[in-house]
């Protein structure tokens, strides 16, 4: 790449442009951070719970929604302050609403799982917007293909990284079998 006329990604991009490089740095620790909840909510609320799979897909919903109804939100905030500022303010949301899954028992009110929902879906949209704002604007014009497609990249490889964790992890707890009401003690571990 670094010898190409035309690369793909030109790693002096990476090399060269600090806000650039930890931009994507974040998104891929953020995006790594809090994917699997939706992955863990759907085995807690239909193992745990008891819930179907329409019920839970249901309550997931709100992962979805909320994002889109904040999002525009998130764009008025990151034109009217620094985008910095305001993925600041969605990695903390983001941590807030991890903080919040982490206190799930079987008994807690499904007003928890809820409101941690909400953290995380309101923490996404105002950490993602402006992140890919300042990504992108970072990379300049003649990069801005390259960094579009890198932070894609580095959205899913933080996503998929999640998910390697939550693997290695339930396997680790509950060996090769798979989550039931019979090992859900070690699933909410």
């Amino acid at each position: 790449e670094l010898k190409s006329r035309y690369p793909l990604l030109d790693l002096r991009l990476l090399a060269r442009n600090r806000v650039f490089a930890l931009s994507s740095l974040a998104a891929f620790v953020n995006y790594n951070s809090f994917f699997g909840m939706l992955f863990f909510f759907s085995l807690y609320l239909q193992v745990g719970r008891g819930l179907s799979v329409q019920q839970a897909g249901f309550f997931l919903a709100l992962r979805s929604v909320v994002p889109a109804l904040t999002a525009p939100l998130a764009a008025r905030l990151c034109n009217a302050w620094n985008p910095g500022y305001v993925c600041a303010v969605g990695v903390a949301l983001c941590g807030l609403g991890l903080t919040a899954a982490g206190f799930l028992q079987l008994d807690s009110p499904l007003s928890l799982m809820l409101g941690a929902q909400c953290l995380l879906g309101v923490g996404i949209s105002l950490f993602a917007l402006p992140n890919t704002t300042i990504i992108l604007e970072s990379a300049g014009p003649e990069h801005v293909g390259q960094a579009s497609g890198l932070t894609g990249a580095v959205r899913t490889g933080g996503q998929l990284c999640n998910m390697v964790v939550i693997t290695l992890t339930l396997s680790l707890f509950l060996g090769q079998e798979p989550v039931s009401i019979a090992n859900i003690d070690g699933f909410m571990r």
